[in-house]
């Protein structure tokens, strides 16, 4: 979310695919994740200018559609209580901390 933020909506869903393709591959899953954070890095990105909080708002709405999409899958919900706390640790970090994800 922070990458997205700062860099923009290629660089978070490249992080996001990133991430996602780790979690899969360790948990033995069909690649829900890598699409989940993917395309949450991807919405997030492209609403980064909006401000801080819509891009937070943008991140937990596009995982949630991202769960309902794939939940006759068998898509696991508890991606949503991780979304939920990370959406509240990223407004909580002082906007000076997220200047070196500029960097990247």
């Amino acid at each position: 979310m922070a990458v997205a933020y700062k860099g923009g909506f290629g660089k978070g869903s490249a992080v996001g695919v990133g991430i996602g393709l780790s979690m899969d591959l360790a948990a033995g899953n069909p690649p829900f994740y890598t699409m989940a954070y993917g395309f949450s890095g991807l919405m997030t990105g492209i609403f980064a200018k909006q401000g801080r909080l819509f891009a937070t708002v943008t991140y937990v709405l596009s995982n949630a559609l991202a769960v309902l999409w794939a939940y006759k899958q068998g898509a696991s919900i508890s991606i949503l209580y991780e979304v939920f706390i990370a959406s509240v640790l990223f407004c909580l970090i002082p906007e000076r901390r997220l200047q070196r994800f500029s960097g990247l």
